[in-house]
């Protein structure tokens, strides 16, 4: 019988690989014990029932020395049909040159494509005690951990591998969206699209809902002046999408363009479940980065964990014969953001009726959903992001006021002289 499932977990050595294995199935699979000598010393599998889901788990050793043949085994499980999840391991601790040098590799036995499947296990949760992980990923070392750390970006997670239990193991399934909450199921999914003037929202919103509802025409100018809310139904699940009035426009103030798309927050009560940042492939401008700001400034930080870039004219590029990674690339801001977004993106051919593109964004924001244990972009969030970027401004304004107050006070000084 096929497996559901195929895990692989890969790191240095003595990291806890085995022994993570053995707690996701559950039972002693796998020979683990602490030790500076490689305890596996070959490739091997196991399988097993875990939450209902048949798990092959696939145990390796230490990833230097083995790097021809682990990027061979990762490309196998890569062009299988059966769904799969890297586990990076690495021990909670001091991260070493030789902790380094392994991430490094097992990063790179995965490939790009490995690493969007890719979830980094950290192990020794007990050592933590009360300490938050989050603390210990934002504080836990030099910039190199940062910077391998950053390719995650929240796509991490912790294994007590003395005595967790098994709820670490389903949250670690659901975290990955390999493990239904059962509320999810047929759930409303509630989605808003931002971007600047002509990038075709209105148009992705159609095709995201199947029908014309969104008035969308190819034109420099906008053509949707007030936050609009639509819903249609896809394979069961109800669809809400709000598509918002476009920043940049050129028929209103900047001002009242932030204020009316303020109000999707409250439009898509108690939230959206996804915010889809809209661009046009064929070009990224100033407005474009511009808008990327004006976003994280609007909803504040934490907006990052549920949003997704949404690319329209994916038509352009084939016919151009550039892939969407050449795009993203090519604009350092763009590939910032990106990251910043958990590396989330999906593009549409706006021109095409196939649902099969539908199915995978939803697919993709399904898998962030779960990700964030079905919570969505609240309007408490939204309210404390509008309060911070208040006294922010206010802040701003007072400094302003005594800088120019102190440079009054120089210029007389220079007079009395």
């Amino acid at each position: 019988m096929d497996p559901d499932l195929t895990i692989v977990l890969l790191g240095r050595t003595g990291v806890g690989k085995s022994a993570s294995a053995n707690t996701i199935l559950g039972r002693a699979a796998f020979e683990s014990k602490t030790s500076f000598k490689a305890v596996t010393t070959g490739i091997s599998e196991e399988t097993g029932r875990v939450f209902g889901k048949l798990i092959r788990v696939v145990d390796t050793p230490g990833v230097l020395g083995w790097e021809r043949q682990l990027r061979k085994l990762c490309g196998d499980v890569l062009r299988s049909s059966t769904p799969h999840l890297f586990l990076l391991v690495l021990s909670v601790g001091r991260f070493t040159v030789d902790q380094e040098e392994a991430l490094r590799a097992a990063v790179n036995a995965v490939g790009p494509r490995g690493l969007e499947k890719s979830f980094l296990l950290l192990t020794g949760g007990d050592l933590l005690k009360d300490r938050p992980l989050e603390d210990f990923v934002r504080e836990g070392g030099d910039g190199s951990f940062s910077e391998i750390v950053g390719q995650f970006e929240e796509a991490y997670h912790l294994f007590n591998n003395k005595d967790g239990g098994r709820e670490q193991v389903r949250e670690l399934l659901l975290k990955a969206g390999h493990l239904h909450t059962g509320k999810s199921c047929g759930a409303e999914l509630r989605m808003v699209l931002v971007g600047r003037t002509g990038v075709g929202k209105s148009a992705a919103g159609n095709t995201i809902l199947g029908r014309r509802v969104f008035r969308s025409a190819a034109a420099s100018a906008s053509i949707t002046s007030v936050c609009q809310k639509e819903t249609s139904l896809f394979a069961g699940q109800t669809l809400t999408v709000v598509d918002t009035p476009p920043l940049f426009d050129t028929c209103r103030s900047q001002e009242e363009s932030e204020k009316e798309i303020a109000k999707c927050v409250s439009l898509a009560a108690p939230g959206p479940h996804v915010i889809l940042v809209v661009i046009w492939v064929g070009r990224f401008t100033e407005e474009d980065k511009e808008t990327l700001r004006i976003i994280q400034q609007m909803f504040g930080e934490e907006v990052a964990g549920y949003t997704m870039v949404l690319f329209t004219g994916g038509d352009h590029l084939e016919a151009d014969g550039v892939t969407i990674e050449d795009i993203i690339t090519k604009y350092p801001a763009l590939h910032d953001f990106i990251r910043q977004c958990g590396r989330r993106y999906h593009v549409f051919k706006n021109r095409s009726r196939d649902p099969a593109q539908v199915r995978e964004l939803l697919k993709k924001i399904n898998t962030m959903v779960q990700r964030n244990r079905g919570r969505c972009y609240s309007t408490e969030m939204f309210r404390a992001a509008e309060r911070r970027l208040l006294e922010r401004e206010s802040l701003e304004m007072v400094v302003l006021a005594l800088r120019r107050e102190a440079e009054t006070e120089n210029q007389s000084q220079c007079v009395l002289h």
